[in-house]
């Protein structure tokens, strides 16, 4: 049943997505009496619900498409208050030698923070922002380690980095490493730095260590730490299939969270809860959900590896 409703999203999620009310199309279980029910089908959010007796009939939402049963949910993704996309290309890279080495001389002109007290979880922004958001974890690319986040946290490739972010009082003595790759796709918003010098220590805001990755699945158990919740060791993934618009870029096959983010927790990387192997890497929210890359997606695009 999976497999059919996925064909009939992907043969009409542009013009659905067209339709002026409408922002996302998803693959869920409908709802009614504010209770799921066991019957999957093609969910499609609106801005507004509105009754059919104050809209146009071209406006109408069918109740059903090629067969597949359609259910409508009220809601809107979006990226946290004060972040907008960057103006990038869709993948950038600094292919410079120094992008595959710990930047170690910055230390020299710097009293910086100790790299290994660095958590995935801790505040992040470039040196130049007014916002902040949540790195996310340590990857590996080549021999360099590195921090993984959202690109619309870390900004343009060539940005340096603070944590904590000048937001949260973090200043020059505060920079951890420099922008190597970003990617904005329709499957991910991510972006890469390798750290300034070494550490020797990969832990969450928890005190936990990711232990590998997985794919999301419908029911898994999640948490995540952010920069603003802190620990969320709370709810489910409910979809695999999330698909639509946010801040004008369109996103598809993205995992939808039961438990929304707050602002600044963009970068929060996505766990299983019961086994602290990655799974995602938040980047939107609505008021009721949240939503994250597939991680396969997030570590293929910037050619990187979770650090273990």
């Amino acid at each position: 049943a999976r497999a059919k409703i996925k064909a009939v999203q992907e043969k009409h999620l542009d013009r659905l997505l067209a339709r002026p009310n409408v922002t996302a199309v998803d693959i869920n279980y409908r709802t009614k009496g504010g209770e799921k029910t066991d019957q999957l089908c093609l969910v499609i959010w609106v801005r507004r619900k509105r009754p059919e007796s104050g809209i146009l009939a071209e406006e109408v939402l069918p109740r059903e498409i090629d067969g597949v049963p359609v259910d409508v949910f009220e809601g809107e993704a979006t990226l946290g208050e004060g972040f907008q996309w960057p103006n990038i290309a869709a993948n950038r890279q600094d292919n410079s030698p120094e992008s595959l080495a710990p930047e170690s001389a910055a230390e020299d002109l710097l009293k910086p923070r100790p790299l290994d007290t660095l958590r995935g979880g801790d505040s992040l922004a470039p040196e130049t922002s007014i916002e902040a958001g949540t790195l996310g974890y340590f990857v590996r690319k080549k021999n360099a380690v590195g921090v993984l986040s959202n690109c619309h946290v870390m900004g343009a490739v060539g940005d340096k980095l603070l944590s904590p972010a000048k937001k949260d009082g973090g200043t020059k003595d505060d920079y951890i490493g420099t922008v190597k790759e970003t990617a904005v796709t329709t499957a991910v918003d991510c972006g890469y730095a390798p750290l300034r010098g070494r550490i020797t220590e990969f832990k969450l805001t928890d005190g936990t260590s990711v232990t590998g990755t997985e794919a999301a699945r419908v029911g898994t158990l999640i948490k995540f730490c952010g920069r603003t919740s802190g620990l969320v060791d709370r709810g489910t993934v409910q979809s695999v299939n999330w698909a639509g618009v946010i801040g004008g870029k369109q996103f598809r096959n993205q995992i939808l969270i039961s438990q929304p983010a707050q602002g600044g927790d963009s970068g929060s990387l996505l766990v299983n809860r019961d086994n602290n192997r990655a799974i995602g890497l938040i980047f939107a929210d609505s008021a009721t959900h949240g939503l994250a890359n597939q991680i396969q997606d997030v570590l293929a695009a910037l050619g990187v590896q979770i650090a273990i």
